[in-house]
């Protein structure tokens, strides 16, 4: 009275060791090793390889010993060996190199290639004149060759000191309502903060530029685009040195730091006394802009 047992590991939870249905007493076919927990590093080995182990995996011939030794299947076989195991090691060498040289360099450094110009030869004024079309027959009438002399080397040494774009030193007032005087404008009791947000919007804040110097003036309003350049002289961002120290008087510095300025941008709150402040500013402004805030306005 043999009893059958299914095909499961669930009845031989112990010894995992599956037995076949059958009358006879059953035997174990296939033994299977659990493999064992596999570590988060063995993933990114590509030689990592799980396997299942057979009871009879100590019974199968290697490939060494497959082949009689001194034949011409064993040398073609350690010739076929030999070229596996040399590109083995050079993909492997390859592949350490290209992670080398991928952690040492930074990923955003690019190296461009150097002219090979000789920009003191004739060649590269030649090439530029033919990039820009004058070389050519129809255009060779344009062309027209000057005489060197001193007043010509003169004029291009000229030609070379002029800016290449418009450069511009404007002065910005604030005019409280009730004040007209030069005084009270250059040193008035408070600005708004308005004014403030004005003056942040004018350009970026940069370094002592033009007149002024890091020991009054540390950082002001600066403005370019592709043609224009534009520095703004402020009475309010000047500190001057202790009182101890001697120095001239806030006015009297600022008009020589503003003596040049041709455009003004003037901040008034009475906008009925807007004629009465080109007076008091003076100098040799040519161009006033008032900027007169909306007792209204949000935003």
């Amino acid at each position: 009275n043999l009893k059958s047992r299914p095909l499961s590991p669930e009845t031989d939870k112990e010894t995992i060791e599956p037995y076949l249905l059958s009358p006879t007493p059953s035997i174990p076919i296939l033994r299977t090793e659990t493999p064992q927990p596999i570590l988060e590093q063995n993933f990114r080995d590509r030689n990592f390889i799980s396997q299942v182990i057979g009871f009879n995996d100590n019974q199968i011939p290697k490939v060494d010993s497959i082949f009689e030794e001194g034949s011409d299947s064993w040398r073609a076989y350690n010739s076929v060996r030999k070229l596996t195991q040399r590109q083995k090691e050079i993909e492997e060498k390859y592949s350490t190199e290209k992670r080398n040289m991928k952690l040492g360099q930074p990923k955003n450094k690019v190296a461009f290639a150097g002219s090979q110009t000789n920009l003191e030869s004739a060649q590269v004024f030649r090439l530029l004149m033919s990039q820009m079309g004058l070389l050519s027959l129809e255009n060779r009438h344009k062309v027209i060759p000057l005489q060197i002399s001193g007043r010509l080397i003169k004029d291009l040494e000229k030609l070379d000191t002029l800016n290449e774009r418009d450069c511009l030193s404007t002065s910005v007032y604030f005019v409280k309502s009730g004040i007209e005087d030069y005084e009270s404008i250059i040193n008035p009791p408070s600005i708004s903060e308005d004014f403030e947000k004005f003056l942040n919007s004018l350009g970026w804040p940069v370094s002592y530029k033009a007149k002024l110097n890091s020991s009054f003036c540390e950082t002001t309003p600066y403005f370019a685009d592709r043609t224009t350049e534009v520095i703004f002289n402020i009475p309010y961002v000047i500190h001057l040195p202790k009182p101890e120290a001697p120095s001239e008087s806030l006015s009297a510095l600022f008009k020589n730091i503003s003596a040049d300025d041709l455009v003004s941008v003037v901040w008034i709150e009475d906008i009925l006394s807007m004629h009465n402040i080109p007076p008091k500013i003076g100098q040799s402004i040519f161009v006033y802009i008032f900027v007169h805030p909306l007792q209204n306005a949000t935003g």
